[in-house]
């Protein structure tokens, strides 16, 4: 039987942290595959490298696997966390299209600025919500 100071992980709030992880294994194979192509990728793709492909995976793969372990287990600093990632998140992606991606790849930038904006605004919507801010202030049960 719970107590009065515990709640479950809300529904929005356990979807956001099943996309987080996935997130996390993204860039952990971003960064698993710069290292293990590493010779392929410099001898295809000199700008901007493996170096830079596999350090970036590397940082946001930690990054977001702090977030999901945030969201996932309710800690209080978690909904801020997750906000600033998901913001940094999305300025790194246009920075990234922008300068290194070719002009045949831009040819979607509607639909990843589409996506973005659900991203963010997803991400927003779930952190404000009345439950998940609950959630995020008590006790709570797995």
């Amino acid at each position: 039987m719970m107590k009065n100071d515990e709640i479950r992980r809300p529904i929005p709030v356990t979807l956001l942290a099943w996309g987080v992880l996935i997130l996390t294994m993204f860039n952990a194979v971003r960064f698993g595959s710069a290292v293990a192509e590493w010779d392929r990728i410099v001898s295809f793709m000199e700008r901007p490298g493996p170096i830079y492909i596999a350090v970036t995976g590397l940082i946001w793969a930690l990054g977001w696997l702090i977030v999901f372990l945030g969201l996932w287990f309710g800690s209080r600093w978690a909904r801020q966390i997750a906000l600033s990632m998901a913001i940094l998140y999305s300025t790194y992606y246009w920075i990234d299209q922008l300068i290194y991606h070719s002009e045949v790849a831009r040819k979607n930038l509607s639909f990843s600025l589409s996506v973005t904006i659900f991203f963010l605004t997803s991400t927003a919507i779930i952190l404000i919500l009345p439950g998940s801010r609950k959630y995020f202030q008590t006790k709570r049960v797995q």
